[in-house]
């Protein structure tokens, strides 16, 4: 494999890290598309078809990921990569936050339990990711499966909003420009902490992919 490390550091992320200097962050990504199962309007204007995500060896880095996945090595070789950056974080008195899928989602019921046995391996690290795998989320939820340090935000436009309780599910959703966020949500365009914390319950997100333009409805 080409790949040099699975955990990574977007614009975002360091944008991130900025404004919260007592967290380490870092994010994981998937094949775009192809690992979303419950893809409606948003590929439309995939923002992982932008800019950085879409050059081809970001791409095949993606890839590599998946692949791995299905090679049945993909968690160790990230156990190796966060275990590292635990250590370093607690030198610097610091706390690890990982963001899943910055380009992806949860593709199958299984690989999602996957990722909940590898959370409970570290119990001291913020997991926490935007998924419109809504139906694998809401089966984990029923079944009490979910781990206590990953918290999860649905993120409107996919084919099962019909499954979203605003008023209920912490939520995200995408705008043209920032004077369109409606009352009541936290721009999450340039920080990405707000994400990773339960007590926020609505996200708006500044459109920034390619082609068609489109406000996600906000469900009923």
């Amino acid at each position: 494999m080409s790949r040099k490390a699975i955990l990574t550091q977007n614009a975002k992320m360091k944008m991130t890290m900025e404004q919260h200097p007592d967290i380490l962050l870092y994010c994981m990504s998937m094949p775009a598309k192809d690992t979303c199962p419950f893809k409606g309007d948003c590929e439309l204007g995939c923002y992982a078809d932008s800019g950085c995500q879409a050059w081809k060896t970001t791409k095949q880095a993606y890839q590599e990921n998946l692949d791995m996945y299905h090679e049945g090595v993909f968690f160790d070789k990230l156990d190796q990569e966060l275990t590292k950056i635990e250590r370093k974080a607690a030198k610097e008195g610091k706390e690890v936050y990982i963001r899943l899928h910055d380009s992806g989602d949860f593709f199958s019921f299984r690989y999602m339990c996957d990722w909940f046995l590898f959370m409970e391996d570290h119990p001291t690290v913020h997991f926490y990711a935007y998924t419109k795998s809504i139906p694998f989320m809401e089966k984990a939820r029923e079944k009490g499966i979910i781990p206590k340090n990953f918290t999860y935000v649905y993120s409107c436009g996919g084919s099962r909003d019909d499954l979203i309780e605003p008023r209920i599910h912490r939520h995200a959703i995408v705008v043209d420009f920032e004077s369109d966020i409606p009352e009541g949500y936290v721009n999450g365009s340039h920080d990405d902490f707000p994400a990773s914390q339960p007590d926020t319950k609505g996200i708006a997100l500044v459109f920034h992919g390619h082609g068609k333009r489109f406000n996600t409805i906000i469900p009923e």
